[in-house]
């Protein structure tokens, strides 16, 4: 069983559309967050912190795709050019 602090429901919300890897790397964040502040128990804040950290790194490696490939339609368009 989970402890009662947790919503199952919000965090279901909160977290669609994410994989079963996420999803993991969500819990597991979470325990080692928890770990760190030496509770007995992961409670929701850290399950919150621990989905912005999975987010923000997510983000992150599509941001720089984004701009790699930005970059690389950059490059192509100047070399017409010349």
């Amino acid at each position: 069983m989970y402890p009662a602090d947790i919503d199952i429901d919000l965090l279901a919300k909160t977290t669609a559309g994410c994989t079963g890897a996420d999803l993991e790397n969500i819990v597991n964040q979470a325990a080692l967050r928890a770990a760190i502040d030496h509770c007995d128990e992961v409670t929701m804040a850290h399950l919150d912190g621990a989905k912005d950290k999975v987010a923000h790194g997510k983000r992150r490696r599509c941001f720089m795709k984004n701009l790699n490939w930005e970059i690389s339609e950059l490059f192509s368009n100047f070399m017409h050019e010349i």
